[in-house]
């Protein structure tokens, strides 16, 4: 009796086992093509002079999807437009923006590099409900002798005060001046430190004898 038992399990082990087999994936088959690149969300930043919109004059951000591909927010794709008047920024605001002046520079022979330019006095803690920090700058560069080349530019935020980079500030761009878009930098936020500080623009050129350059730098603030 025993012995027929052990056969019926015996039995039933083979056969659950064969089953299992059934169940195990085939080879990996070959990988299909690449799909279409995603569409990319663009920012336009533009002067406002003194009127209508804003009594002292300020900035329209307006934003939007570049559905043509063709790198440039056109009018017809212009989602949103923000005025940040001059003297506004008040502690009601969902969006501070700061504006920074920036420039170029210029090392023959070597990679270059240089604090462009400085917003004094800064705290994260001057505006409360913040908890999120961005910098939206415009890396772009070229030769001297006007020779087409992929540059390869860095601008990145700098902690004067410390005298360290703001850690995640940093964004890359290689197009020519003419070409260059805004391109954000990840959440600076925590990387700013709980204190007024001085902060500077800092932009490298990678490529050795190239210029680098940066047009508008702005940090925007987000509030909850």
């Amino acid at each position: 009796m025993k012995f027929t038992k052990l056969l019926c399990l015996a039995g039933l082990a083979i056969l659950f086992s064969c089953g299992k087999g059934d169940d195990v994936p085939g080879p990996e088959g070959p990988q299909g093509p690449q799909g279409p690149n995603g569409l990319k969300s663009l920012l336009d930043i533009q002067p406002v002079v003194a009127g209508t919109q804003c009594s002292s004059g300020g900035l329209a951000v307006r934003s939007g999807i570049d559905k043509n591909g063709n790198g440039k927010l056109d009018t017809d794709e212009i989602d949103n437009t923000q005025y940040v008047c001059n003297g506004s920024n008040t502690s009601l605001d969902k969006q501070v923006i700061i504006r920074i002046t920036a420039g170029s520079v210029y090392k023959d022979g070597a990679s270059a590099e240089a604090i462009l330019a400085t917003l004094p006095g800064f705290s994260k803690q001057d505006y409360p409900g913040v908890d999120s920090i961005v910098m939206y700058a415009q890396p772009a560069g070229g030769r001297i002798s006007g020779g087409n080349t992929d540059s390869k530019i860095a601008v990145e935020l700098f902690n004067i005060t410390d005298n360290v980079v703001v850690a995640n500030s940093i964004v890359k761009g290689s197009q020519k001046m003419a070409d260059a878009l805004f391109i954000r930098s990840n959440n600076i936020y925590n990387s700013l430190p709980n204190k007024t500080i001085d902060l500077g623009v800092r932009v490298t050129s990678e490529i050795p004898g190239d210029f680098g350059f940066s047009g508008q730098v702005l940090m925007i603030l987000y509030r909850k």
